[in-house]
């Protein structure tokens, strides 16, 4: 039984992987592979809704198995498996036209049951993780339908790629204008040192040359003992 619920995870992640029903590995053989399909029932039938691009007959799948998939533990896997069809189904619209609105993106993929609101919002999730290369047009006019644009597969970046790479473009701007303030702050501190260090040395330099001429001049008023025996022979004479 093991076996048996690890094959019908294998069914459901390669729709989602591969967009299609995929082969069991050889290993696998013929009548062991027969076995695994027979208790696998409403998994064989989604996956073959699945690969004949049948919603409406998905979506009975996908209701009537709802006990099934809740006992085997597969509902997050069987509601992917929707939202991968829907996402292949308008992808593929984008060989056919460069534009339609959003009303006619979910008539074309049987969409019409959900509200244009909702359909609004999957079409710019599948845009915003880059699933799909296309733009959501609102115009000025209230009364205008919003539509959704396809863009030219290019060797360039995605809108959602852009999107991203603009984000970092602003955030390392950012950061170089933080880094450009910094230093222009460090460079008027070091100019500040520079001024203080400056008048230091000036101020050295005043009192060394100040002690330096006072040690050439006589120390004031004293007369010396020699100069003072030549006056006195003076007056004697």
């Amino acid at each position: 039984m093991v076996m048996v619920e690890a094959y019908k995870k294998w069914v459901l992640v390669s729709l989602l992987e591969h967009k299609k029903s995929i082969a069991l590995p050889n290993v696998v053989t013929a009548q062991t592979a027969k076995i695994y399909r027979s208790l696998a029932r409403p998994y064989i039938a989604l996956a073959t809704s699945f690969d004949e691009d049948n919603y409406e007959r998905l979506k009975i799948d996908i209701d009537v198995g709802r006990s099934i998939w809740q006992t085997d533990n597969n509902t997050g896997l069987v509601f992917q498996v929707m939202e991968k069809f829907r996402s292949a189904a308008i992808l593929r619209l984008g060989r056919s036209f460069a534009a339609l609105t959003v009303s006619d993106v979910a008539a074309h993929v049987s969409l019409s049951s959900i509200s244009t609101k909702e359909m609004e919002s999957f079409l710019a999730s599948l845009i915003t993780f880059g699933v799909m290369n296309a733009t959501l047009f609102h115009s000025c006019d209230k009364s205008s339908k919003t539509t959704l644009r396809f863009l030219m597969k290019t060797s360039g970046l995605s809108a959602a790629q852009e999107l991203r790479a603009h984000k970092r473009l602003l955030q390392e701007a950012h950061l170089l204008r933080v880094l450009v303030d910094n230093i222009m702050q460090s460079n008027h501190v070091l100019e500040l040192s520079s001024e203080h260090i400056e008048d230091l040395r000036k101020t050295q330099r005043r009192v060394e040359n100040g002690a330096k001429g006072n040690s050439d001049m006589p120390i004031g008023g004293e007369v010396s003992e020699f100069d003072f025996d030549e006056d006195m022979m003076g007056d004697l004479h």
